[in-house]
């Protein structure tokens, strides 16, 4: 299991598109359950997805696991971490593959780093239109995994699935009152005047705060701007009360938002495709291979 001192260490120091929810459980040093799960047009027609179930050929299934990081980890492996580096690489190799007919990112990820997030979010926009990639929430695409999974020709989630969490933040905790109860002086030696700018050993100045609102405002202008491209709708109403303000909609509520295409299982998702259903054992074991492979 992914300690909070490692997850702290992934996303410490910058924005974070984390399920706010999901990291207090975790702070708290409870695991989370895993959480298994009117109306707009697909994006994927009926018609398409027909031509593709078909045609002979394989779908291949991505998962998007556990925390959302922009550079690949030894956590990937064990489904604990994926990468977004990761996720592009796959995606770019299975639409080249002739063998392949179809792409599903499989989602059950609170979301996390926001670093990267734009880029991989516009490396998989332009890979649309060549083969169908489907987001299917399987179970949970929050905060990092909903930006990604609105550059999909399709979202889809399962009955119980949640999506959503639209929203950036940073933590500042301030240990200083801490330190000193325990006896501890902390006294920072530096060159550059900002270089230990909202330090956790004292409190935030009103400079401080408002340099680091900026960052999070940066980061939240290029979520929701990102999905508003990938879903084809203004970005203020991926900002408003429609897509949750920030909160995790249940599968009814996020198709009727527009957050998700339709309501399917990952079974039924890749029959409409034509294929058999892989196994969780199957997709950890392929993406450790696919993590070896790339290097």
């Amino acid at each position: 299991m992914l300690t909070i001192n490692q997850l702290l260490a992934l996303i410490a120091g910058e924005p974070v598109a984390l399920w706010s929810d999901w990291l207090n459980a975790m702070m708290a040093g409870h695991r989370l359950p895993e959480i298994q799960g009117a109306d707009t047009e697909a994006r994927v027609t009926p018609q398409t997805r027909r031509s593709v179930a078909a045609r002979s050929g394989a779908i291949a299934v991505i998962p998007v696991q556990g925390v959302i990081t922009a550079k690949r980890t030894p956590w990937e492996a064990y489904g604990y971490a994926t990468s977004v580096q990761t996720l592009v690489a796959l995606t770019a190799d299975a639409v080249r593959d002739p063998d392949v007919k179809a792409v599903i990112h499989a989602y059950n990820t609170p979301g996390g780093s926001t670093t990267g997030l734009s880029e991989a979010h516009a490396d998989i926009m332009a890979l649309r239109g060549k083969k169908p990639i489907i987001a299917q929430v399987d179970h949970l695409a929050a905060s990092a995994g909903y930006w990604l999974a609105s550059a999909a020709d399709e979202i889809v989630t399962a009955p119980s699935g949640l999506t959503g969490s639209v929203g950036v933040y940073m933590m500042h905790a301030n240990v200083g009152r801490m330190f000193e109860s325990a006896g501890v002086d902390v006294e920072f030696i530096q060159a550059g005047r900002d270089k230990t700018f909202g330090n956790q050993f004292e409190p935030l100045t009103d400079e401080s705060r408002a340099y680091f609102q900026g960052l999070v405002d940066h980061a939240y202008q290029q979520f929701t701007g990102n999905v508003a491209a990938g879903r084809g709708i203004d970005a203020a109403a991926v900002q408003g009360e429609q897509f949750g303000l920030g909160r995790v909609l249940t599968a009814e509520a996020a198709k009727k938002a527009g957050m998700v295409d339709a309501i399917r299982t990952m079974d039924q998702t890749l029959a409409a495709y034509g294929a058999p259903a892989p196994t969780g054992d199957r997709q950890r074991r392929a993406l450790a291979l696919n993590i070896l492979e790339l290097g």
